[in-house]
């Protein structure tokens, strides 16, 4: 059995072993938005804000700023 080195290796039953995957692959796209976001930032030199939106769900939106902090408030 091959797995990710990230992966807990949660059983598969009930259906909560694609929970899981389904967790990962938005949690890979929203911090993606947010790379997305502060290189964006870094290269225009000012406050750069994306909306996160993974799966149809929104998210709310991030603000990165030049110096690599972000807002998620």
């Amino acid at each position: 059995m091959v797995t990710r080195p990230d992966s807990r290796d949660s059983p598969h039953l009930f259906g909560l072993g694609l929970k899981e995957m389904l967790t990962d692959e938005i949690t890979s796209d929203l911090r993606a938005t947010r790379d997305q976001a502060l290189a964006a930032a870094q290269r225009l030199k000012r406050p750069t804000t994306l909306r996160l939106v993974s799966k149809g769900i929104r998210y709310g939106s991030i603000t990165a700023n030049p110096d690599g902090s972000v807002d998620t408030s």
